[in-house]
């Protein structure tokens, strides 16, 4: 919630009195969060909270929210009510803005996220998903995965302003997220239904252990019911150090479970679920960051949930056992794997003189076992040694894998996140026209990729990283035995 539009004194006295809910007593402006302008009443009959709807929410479809609430609230779901005019009306317009008033729900929002909220909050969640399914109307979600691109565009020029190389990094989460998403191309739709799409601890009230109320349904949407699943993981699970917290994580599935299990295809989604969740909130946010009025009483968010942070959730296996004898073992569900069986690799190649005899190295790293792969060759370039190393490591793996690459290459860093849509497009050539260099070792190192999933991270040569150091060793020492072996051909 937050304050952006004020209102003066004169114009709330006229907007309340075409409501029969008493004289006012107190008025305040909340300053939590960044999207519509919110303000607690508290009259001679209770507290409401009144609602300014901003420029983000489509006037057209606050009908569908209200009813949604209503809708929840018949089926004994804690939400607030939308609060009738005298005329019978829940929706009026008070400075210049589309406003309702919703009746005030008890209970405190958690400051400090604690295991014993966890539970419940999946419980509840279920319980709404369950509550909405009678509710028809639908509303497409508008910040959902065709919405991500084009508000990324709009922040191009001062996202590396708010996080040096965030922009980057968005870029290449684009690549990991959407050919991967339910419902798109060839991939199968999940269940879905009315979902808050919101879900985050300011939004949910406890008292005495128990979940007293949710509110702020103004994102609620018909979209995949496990989606609402992978915000509440990364809103809810993650330590101030962003660490990810696999208990609270278990706690709230297992709550969910308890009321709505989940089918094997919500559960092996969740992984594209989550990197979603973490990609559409860093893009509003970023977005509100940015764009946000310099006089708007505001309290802004923009806690870094990124899109690798967030995929490590579902690497972690555990997570995914509810405890439950019902429950079908992680392998059986083709869960991805957890912490452990994510397979680290650092790459390195090189040559002196450049071009001249080079050599590459590899060091692979799962369940702590180490292997090291290196090689050479008389005539090639470091670029070329440097793609050589990255695709001898992903090809030296037997099965589909989670990989993490670390590369001290700027050159293959941004060739593979960044470069190749375009050179692919246009039948690889570069935007001068000209051939890609190296296009066959760049086709060798995408398809080895493609079979696996990979994120790439850039780590500065010679900044004493004992893996990077390693794997320049053996470059070199690959280089230096290709040319020991050219002064000796016999």
């Amino acid at each position: 919630m937050a304050v952006y539009t004020d209102v003066s004194d004169e114009a709330l006295e006229a907007f309340l009195s075409d409501y029969a809910i008493g004289n006012l007593v107190a008025f305040r402006g909340i300053a939590e969060g960044v999207e519509n302008s919110n303000f607690q009443l508290r009259t001679t009959q209770g507290d409401f909270i009144l609602t300014l709807y901003e420029k983000r929410v489509n006037a057209q479809e606050l009908p569908w929210f209200l009813g949604l609430m209503q809708h929840l609230a018949g089926q004994g779901v804690s939400c607030p009510q939308p609060v009738a005019s005298k005329a019978g009306q829940t929706l009026g317009t008070l400075a210049g803005r589309p406003a309702a008033i919703t009746t005030f729900l008890p209970g405190v929002w958690p400051r400090k996220i604690r295991q014993e909220h966890c539970r419940p909050l999946g419980q509840a969640l279920a319980r709404l998903h369950e509550a909405g399914r009678s509710y028809t109307p639908v509303r497409p979600n508008a910040l959902g995965p065709d919405a991500w691109q084009p508000l990324l565009d709009s922040c191009r020029a001062g996202a590396d302003a708010v996080h040096p190389g965030l922009l980057a990094e968005l870029d290449e989460a684009f690549t990991h997220i959407l050919p991967h998403w339910p419902g798109h191309g060839a991939n199968a739709a999940l269940p879905h239904g009315q979902i808050h799409a919101d879900l985050f601890p300011d939004n949910v009230f406890f008292l005495q252990k128990t979940v007293s109320g949710l509110i702020d349904f103004y994102f609620a949407c018909t979209d995949f019911l496990a989606y609402d699943i992978a915000i509440c993981l990364n809103a809810w699970c993650f330590e101030g150090d962003g660490s990810f917290n696999v208990t609270f994580g278990r706690q709230l599935l297992q709550g969910y479970e308890s009321v709505r299990p989940l089918n094997a295809e919500e559960r092996q989604a969740l992984p594209v679920l989550a990197r979603g969740a973490s990609m559409r909130f860093l893009l509003t946010r970023l977005y509100d960051w940015i764009n946000t009025p310099a006089d708007a009483l505001v309290t802004p968010k923009i806690r870094w949930i990124t899109s690798s942070a967030c995929a490590s959730i579902w690497q972690r296996r555990r997570l995914m056992a509810t405890d439950s004898e019902t429950s079908p073992a992680p392998e059986q569900q083709g869960e991805p794997q957890p912490e452990a069986q994510v397979v680290e690799i650092w790459t390195d190649g090189g040559c002196r003189p450049n071009p001249g005899p080079g050599g590459w190295g590899v060091l692979l790293r799962f369940k702590g076992v180490e292997r090291e792969l290196s090689g050479g060759e008389e005539a090639t370039t470091n670029n070329r040694m440097e793609l050589t190393a990255a695709a001898e490591a992903l090809e030296a793996l037997k099965r589909p894998c989670t990989v993490r690459l670390h590369t001290d290459s700027e050159y293959v860093r941004n060739g593979i996140t960044r470069w190749h849509t375009g050179w692919v497009r246009r039948n690889w050539r570069n935007a001068s026209g000209d051939p890609v260099a190296n296009m066959d070792l760049w086709r060798r190192l995408l398809e080895a990729a493609k079979q696996h999933d990979v994120s790439w991270h850039w780590v500065k040569g010679h900044s004493g990283v004992p893996e990077n150091e390693r794997v320049d060793e053996l470059a070199t020492e690959a280089r230096k035995a290709v040319e020991e072996a050219m002064k000796n051909p016999g």
